[in-house]
């Protein structure tokens, strides 16, 4: 902010706050890339379900076991993100409240 008519006190919270929004949009966008799904890079979603549940039951000394009936196909990608995201949620709702063994 470079304007002759600011005092520069108020140039100086200015510019703070335009580092702080470029800060924030920074952050904001490293959060949204963090939500890419590795486990949909390294393999299909039919073979990451199992993978998943898994790993989430063990961590919290559960038995799981997912059934994929069918011949697996491929979706679009947004949408094989966004089952899988669901499912992951189910998984942390089952674990965190279901008081479950199984």
């Amino acid at each position: 902010m470079q304007s002759p008519d600011i005092p520069s006190g108020l140039r100086q919270r200015l510019d703070q706050a335009c580092n702080l929004v470029r800060y924030s949009l920074a952050e904001a966008r490293r959060a949204v890339s963090d939500l890419r799904s590795d486990e949909l890079e390294r393999r299909e979603l039919a073979a990451a379900l199992p993978e998943i549940a898994e790993r989430m039951a063990s961590s919290a000394a559960l038995e799981a076991h997912v059934q994929v009936l069918g011949t697996p196909r491929r979706m679009s990608p947004m949408t094989e993100k966004n089952l899988l995201r669901i499912f992951q949620e189910a998984m942390a709702n089952a674990v965190k409240h279901a008081d479950a063994a199984r």
